[in-house]
Order: structure tokens, then sequence, then C-alpha cells
């Protein structure tokens, strides 16, 4: 009987962190929403607080044609970048961005920050 509760319990465990997903980033320019999917980002490195605590994201390539223009249209303007509708920093857009950005996340929430380094499985630098 007590087999049958730990296997119950462990195949329980197993969907539950099986069913955890990556979200995307969600980006709103001067009203507009636009939403990445989890597969748009390529690539997600962070560095802690000896160079100057930061977090970069790269794209693909076809998301990087897409932020390339979202970001030529709307080049001056404030953009608020959010993960699972936590909003992980804000801040104008004085460059066309097109492969990826690099931000400050001595200001963006712990709770959002850890969620995405372990959702993207990023090792601390």
């Amino acid at each position: 009987m007590k087999l049958k509760v730990c296997i119950l319990i462990s195949a329980a465990l197993v969907s539950v962190s099986a069913s955890a997903a990556r979200s995307g980033l969600e980006f709103t320019v001067n009203g507009k929403n636009y939403a990445f999917r989890p597969d748009c980002i390529k690539e997600v490195n962070y560095t802690g607080k000896n160079d100057g605590e930061s977090l970069s994201i790269n794209f693909s390539d076809d998301c990087a044609n897409r932020m390339r223009s979202i970001s030529k249209e709307n080049m001056g303007g404030m953009m608020d970048v959010s993960y699972s509708g936590n909003v992980l920093f804000s801040g104008p857009i004085l460059t066309q961005i097109s492969n990826g950005f690099r931000f400050s996340t001595e200001r963006t929430s712990r709770v959002v920050l850890g969620r995405i380094l372990n959702d993207y499985e990023v090792v601390n630098e």
C-alpha cells in the first residue's frame, strides 16, 4: 500500500513539473502590445553583481526581424518589457533592436528575475 501511495505522489509531482512552461516576453510600446512566444527567445544570460547585474536576451531570426521593425517604428518611444505579466524593465527605445538586448536588473523584481532565470535554466556567470 505504501509503495502505491509513493508511486502516486511521484507521478503527481512529475506531471506538475512537466506542466510548468516557459513564458514569452510581452512588449508594450506607445500603447501597443506585442507578444513574443517562448521559442522567440534563443538565449538568456545573466551577469551577477560583480559585473553590474544585467540580463541579456537574444532572439531567434524570425523574432529578431520582428523586433527590428517594432523598434524602428517606435524610435524614441517608451517600452515596457514584461515576463508572465510582470514588468522586467521600462525605458526608451534609443536604438534599433534586432538580435536582442541587455538591461540592468538592479530594479527588477527578484521574484520575476528568479522565475525567468529558472524557466530558461540560466546559470549565474
